[in-house]
Protein backbone atom coordinates (compact mmCIF):
# COMPACT_ATOMS: atom_id res chain seq x y z
CA UNK A 1 0.00 0.00 0.00
CA UNK A 2 0.84 3.84 -0.86
CA UNK A 3 0.67 6.56 1.97
CA UNK A 4 1.45 10.39 1.56
CA UNK A 5 2.34 12.56 3.85
CA UNK A 6 3.00 16.41 4.37
CA UNK A 7 6.14 17.66 5.79
CA UNK A 8 6.74 21.49 7.05
CA UNK A 9 10.26 23.75 6.43
CA UNK A 10 10.85 22.82 10.16
CA UNK A 11 10.61 19.06 9.56
CA UNK A 12 12.93 18.57 7.06
CA UNK A 13 15.96 17.59 9.14
CA UNK A 14 14.35 15.12 10.83
CA UNK A 15 12.98 13.68 8.21
CA UNK A 16 16.57 13.54 6.26
CA UNK A 17 17.82 12.28 9.12
CA UNK A 18 15.76 9.13 8.96
CA UNK A 19 15.60 8.28 5.37
CA UNK A 20 19.06 8.79 4.60
CA UNK A 21 20.41 7.59 8.06
CA UNK A 22 23.77 5.44 7.94
CA UNK A 23 24.86 2.43 9.76
CA UNK A 24 26.10 3.25 12.76
CA UNK A 25 25.12 6.99 12.81
CA UNK A 26 24.47 7.61 16.38
CA UNK A 27 21.11 9.16 15.39
CA UNK A 28 17.78 8.49 17.80
CA UNK A 29 15.28 6.88 15.75
CA UNK A 30 11.59 6.67 17.19
CA UNK A 31 10.79 2.98 14.87
CA UNK A 32 12.16 0.67 16.70
CA UNK A 33 12.19 -1.83 14.39
CA UNK A 34 15.32 -0.54 12.53
CA UNK A 35 18.31 -3.44 12.30
CA UNK A 36 21.62 -1.40 11.97
CA UNK A 37 23.02 -4.18 10.60
CA UNK A 38 21.12 -4.44 7.59
CA UNK A 39 20.84 -0.24 6.84
CA UNK A 40 24.47 -1.06 4.24
CA UNK A 41 21.95 -2.58 2.24
CA UNK A 42 19.54 0.40 1.87
CA UNK A 43 20.08 1.71 -1.47
CA UNK A 44 19.02 4.81 -3.88
CA UNK A 45 17.46 5.57 -6.82
CA UNK A 46 17.81 9.72 -6.13
CA UNK A 47 19.37 10.80 -3.11
CA UNK A 48 19.01 14.56 -2.05
CA UNK A 49 19.10 16.31 1.19
CA UNK A 50 17.60 19.46 2.83
CA UNK A 51 19.90 22.07 0.61
CA UNK A 52 18.23 20.43 -2.50
CA UNK A 53 14.36 21.14 -1.47
CA UNK A 54 15.43 24.80 -0.93
CA UNK A 55 17.30 25.28 -4.40
CA UNK A 56 14.06 23.76 -5.81
CA UNK A 57 11.67 26.43 -3.92
CA UNK A 58 13.76 29.23 -5.17
CA UNK A 59 12.91 28.24 -8.79
CA UNK A 60 8.99 28.41 -7.69
CA UNK A 61 6.90 30.58 -6.56
CA UNK A 62 5.09 30.34 -3.21
CA UNK A 63 3.67 32.83 -0.44
CA UNK A 64 6.02 32.34 2.77
CA UNK A 65 4.40 31.20 5.46
CA UNK A 66 5.14 28.75 8.56
CA UNK A 67 2.52 26.03 8.27
CA UNK A 68 3.23 26.00 4.22
CA UNK A 69 3.64 22.55 3.08
CA UNK A 70 7.14 22.45 1.28
CA UNK A 71 7.81 18.76 0.84
CA UNK A 72 5.75 15.76 0.71
CA UNK A 73 6.76 12.10 0.91
CA UNK A 74 5.01 8.79 -0.88
CA UNK A 75 5.72 5.29 1.22
CA UNK A 76 5.28 2.17 -0.75
CA UNK A 77 5.95 -0.88 0.60
CA UNK A 78 6.82 -4.10 -0.91
CA UNK A 79 3.86 -6.75 -2.10
CA UNK A 80 3.99 -9.92 -0.09
CA UNK A 81 4.00 -11.63 -3.77
CA UNK A 82 6.71 -9.66 -5.33
CA UNK A 83 9.31 -11.81 -6.23
CA UNK A 84 12.73 -10.80 -4.62
CA UNK A 85 13.93 -10.87 -8.24
CA UNK A 86 12.07 -8.15 -8.93
CA UNK A 87 12.31 -6.11 -5.89
CA UNK A 88 14.30 -3.75 -8.12
CA UNK A 89 12.13 -3.02 -10.82
CA UNK A 90 9.51 -3.07 -8.62
CA UNK A 91 10.76 0.09 -6.98
CA UNK A 92 12.18 1.43 -9.99
CA UNK A 93 8.44 1.32 -11.52
CA UNK A 94 7.39 3.93 -8.04
CA UNK A 95 9.76 6.12 -8.86
CA UNK A 96 8.47 6.32 -12.31
CA UNK A 97 5.31 6.60 -12.09
CA UNK A 98 5.40 9.63 -9.52
CA UNK A 99 7.76 10.94 -11.77
CA UNK A 100 5.52 11.13 -14.59
CA UNK A 101 2.77 12.33 -12.01
CA UNK A 102 4.88 14.98 -10.02
CA UNK A 103 7.41 15.66 -12.35
CA UNK A 104 11.05 14.33 -11.97
CA UNK A 105 12.53 17.44 -11.61
CA UNK A 106 10.35 17.78 -8.15
CA UNK A 107 11.52 14.27 -7.09
CA UNK A 108 14.10 15.34 -3.99
CA UNK A 109 14.62 11.77 -2.39
CA UNK A 110 14.03 8.22 -3.45
CA UNK A 111 15.73 5.49 -0.84
CA UNK A 112 14.75 2.03 -0.55
CA UNK A 113 14.60 1.10 3.35
CA UNK A 114 16.06 -2.68 3.48
CA UNK A 115 16.65 -2.60 7.53
CA UNK A 116 13.33 -2.93 8.74
CA UNK A 117 10.19 -5.61 8.80
CA UNK A 118 9.25 -5.00 5.04
CA UNK A 119 11.30 -3.32 2.31
CA UNK A 120 9.81 0.02 1.44
CA UNK A 121 10.84 2.97 -0.83
CA UNK A 122 10.59 7.20 1.10
CA UNK A 123 10.29 9.03 -1.87
CA UNK A 124 10.11 13.14 -1.15
CA UNK A 125 8.77 15.41 -3.87
CA UNK A 126 8.68 19.12 -3.90
CA UNK A 127 4.59 19.53 -4.58
CA UNK A 128 4.63 21.81 -7.36
CA UNK A 129 1.71 22.74 -9.52
CA UNK A 130 1.69 24.99 -12.88
CA UNK A 131 0.68 28.63 -12.57
CA UNK A 132 -2.41 29.99 -14.93
CA UNK A 133 -4.01 33.12 -13.08
CA UNK A 134 -1.93 36.28 -11.19
CA UNK A 135 -2.44 35.22 -7.16
CA UNK A 136 -5.37 37.64 -5.83
CA UNK A 137 -3.77 37.68 -2.36
CA UNK A 138 -0.17 38.19 -1.28
CA UNK A 139 0.00 40.39 -4.96
CA UNK A 140 2.93 42.43 -3.17
CA UNK A 141 4.88 39.55 -2.45
CA UNK A 142 4.22 38.10 -6.28
CA UNK A 143 5.42 41.51 -7.73
CA UNK A 144 8.43 41.53 -5.29
CA UNK A 145 9.26 37.42 -7.02
CA UNK A 146 9.38 39.00 -10.32
CA UNK A 147 11.59 41.70 -9.61
CA UNK A 148 14.19 39.45 -8.21
CA UNK A 149 14.11 36.71 -10.57
CA UNK A 150 13.21 38.77 -13.54
CA UNK A 151 10.43 36.43 -15.05
CA UNK A 152 7.05 35.50 -14.48
CA UNK A 153 6.75 32.39 -12.80
CA UNK A 154 5.09 29.48 -14.26
CA UNK A 155 5.23 26.98 -11.00
CA UNK A 156 4.17 27.37 -7.93
CA UNK A 157 4.18 25.51 -4.30
CA UNK A 158 0.68 24.05 -3.49
CA UNK A 159 0.65 20.37 -2.12
CA UNK A 160 -3.69 20.78 -1.64
CA UNK A 161 -4.44 21.24 -5.74
CA UNK A 162 -1.82 18.46 -6.19
CA UNK A 163 -2.39 15.72 -3.94
CA UNK A 164 -6.58 15.85 -3.78
CA UNK A 165 -8.95 13.08 -2.48
CA UNK A 166 -9.67 12.52 -6.22
CA UNK A 167 -5.65 11.50 -6.82
CA UNK A 168 -5.68 9.76 -3.45
CA UNK A 169 -8.58 7.55 -4.58
CA UNK A 170 -7.21 6.50 -7.67
CA UNK A 171 -3.34 6.53 -6.99
CA UNK A 172 -3.28 2.99 -5.70
CA UNK A 173 -5.12 1.00 -9.20
CA UNK A 174 -3.47 3.93 -11.50
CA UNK A 175 0.14 2.66 -9.44
CA UNK A 176 -0.83 -1.45 -9.38
CA UNK A 177 -1.35 -1.13 -13.09
CA UNK A 178 1.86 0.92 -14.17
CA UNK A 179 3.95 -1.57 -12.15
CA UNK A 180 2.40 -4.78 -13.68
CA UNK A 181 3.90 -3.39 -16.57
CA UNK A 182 7.55 -3.55 -15.38
CA UNK A 183 7.95 -6.73 -13.43
CA UNK A 184 4.84 -8.56 -15.79
CA UNK A 185 2.45 -9.47 -13.31
CA UNK A 186 0.57 -8.25 -11.28
CA UNK A 187 2.16 -6.87 -7.69
CA UNK A 188 -0.59 -6.66 -4.84
CA UNK A 189 -0.47 -3.13 -4.09
CA UNK A 190 -4.25 -2.67 -3.53
CA UNK A 191 -5.17 -4.81 -0.16
CA UNK A 192 -8.93 -4.84 1.44
CA UNK A 193 -8.45 -1.40 2.54
CA UNK A 194 -7.53 0.34 -0.57
CA UNK A 195 -9.71 -1.88 -2.53
CA UNK A 196 -12.89 -0.57 -0.96
CA UNK A 197 -12.74 2.65 -1.79
CA UNK A 198 -9.10 3.67 -1.67
CA UNK A 199 -9.24 5.13 1.63
CA UNK A 200 -6.35 7.34 2.77
CA UNK A 201 -4.51 6.92 5.28
CA UNK A 202 -6.23 9.34 7.47
CA UNK A 203 -9.09 7.40 7.02
CA UNK A 204 -7.61 4.12 8.40
CA UNK A 205 -6.31 5.95 11.43
CA UNK A 206 -9.90 7.49 12.12
CA UNK A 207 -10.83 3.78 11.86
CA UNK A 208 -8.24 2.38 14.31
CA UNK A 209 -8.72 5.51 17.06
CA UNK A 210 -12.13 4.49 16.61
CA UNK A 211 -12.11 0.83 17.38
CA UNK A 212 -9.56 1.87 20.65
CA UNK A 213 -12.58 3.74 21.80
CA UNK A 214 -14.72 1.40 21.80
CA UNK A 215 -12.09 -0.83 23.91
CA UNK A 216 -11.57 1.40 25.95
CA UNK A 217 -15.51 1.68 26.69
CA UNK A 218 -16.15 -1.62 27.30
CA UNK A 219 -12.88 -1.25 29.20
CA UNK A 220 -14.82 1.36 31.68
CA UNK A 221 -18.45 -0.68 31.90
CA UNK A 222 -15.71 -3.45 33.10
CA UNK A 223 -14.08 -1.66 35.72
CA UNK A 224 -17.61 0.15 36.69
CA UNK A 225 -19.13 -2.98 37.17
CA UNK A 226 -15.84 -4.14 39.53
CA UNK A 227 -16.24 -1.36 41.85
CA UNK A 228 -20.12 -1.92 42.21
CA UNK A 229 -19.64 -5.43 43.00
CA UNK A 230 -16.99 -4.59 45.47
CA UNK A 231 -19.04 -1.82 46.99
CA UNK A 232 -21.75 -4.52 47.41
CA UNK A 233 -19.84 -6.99 49.60
CA UNK A 234 -18.17 -4.41 51.37
CA UNK A 235 -21.61 -3.04 52.45
CA UNK A 236 -23.26 -5.82 52.62
CA UNK A 237 -20.27 -6.84 54.96
CA UNK A 238 -20.67 -3.70 57.18
CA UNK A 239 -17.58 -1.62 55.53
CA UNK A 240 -17.91 1.70 54.63
CA UNK A 241 -17.14 2.87 51.06
CA UNK A 242 -14.74 5.38 51.92
CA UNK A 243 -12.86 2.67 54.20
CA UNK A 244 -12.09 0.77 51.08
CA UNK A 245 -8.82 1.30 48.85
CA UNK A 246 -10.44 1.84 45.44
CA UNK A 247 -7.75 4.38 44.69
CA UNK A 248 -5.76 2.38 42.06
CA UNK A 249 -9.05 1.66 40.50
CA UNK A 250 -10.52 4.88 40.29
CA UNK A 251 -7.17 6.27 39.03
CA UNK A 252 -7.29 3.62 36.34
CA UNK A 253 -11.10 4.67 35.12
CA UNK A 254 -9.69 8.46 35.22
CA UNK A 255 -7.04 7.72 32.69
CA UNK A 256 -8.69 5.67 30.74
CA UNK A 257 -11.62 8.71 30.30
CA UNK A 258 -8.62 11.00 29.71
CA UNK A 259 -7.48 8.77 27.12
CA UNK A 260 -10.49 8.71 25.26
CA UNK A 261 -11.24 12.52 25.45
CA UNK A 262 -7.94 12.83 23.54
CA UNK A 263 -8.84 10.02 20.79
CA UNK A 264 -12.31 12.57 20.52
CA UNK A 265 -10.36 15.36 20.01
CA UNK A 266 -8.02 14.08 17.25
CA UNK A 267 -10.66 12.42 15.29
CA UNK A 268 -12.76 15.67 15.50
CA UNK A 269 -9.64 17.96 14.63
CA UNK A 270 -9.58 16.31 11.33
CA UNK A 271 -12.78 16.48 10.36
CA UNK A 272 -14.41 13.92 11.09
CA UNK A 273 -18.02 13.73 13.94
CA UNK A 274 -17.64 11.71 16.48
CA UNK A 275 -21.17 9.93 17.89
CA UNK A 276 -21.87 7.60 20.49
CA UNK A 277 -23.44 5.38 17.54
Amino acid sequence: MASIQKYKASALGRLFLHTNRTKGDETKHSNESIDDNRTMYNYYLKKGNVSDVKKRLKEVYFSPRKDAVVLAEVVVTLPKNVESKDERDFFQGVYDFYAQDFGEENIINAVIHKDEVKPHIHLSFVPVVPIENKPRRAIDNYNNWVKKNGREPTERLCCKELVTKQYLMSMHERLQEYIEGYIGYQAEILNGATAKGNKTILELKVKTLKEKIEQMENQKKHLGAEINNILSIATNNGVDKNEIGLYPLMQKIEDLVAKNNVLKSIITRQGYTYTKE
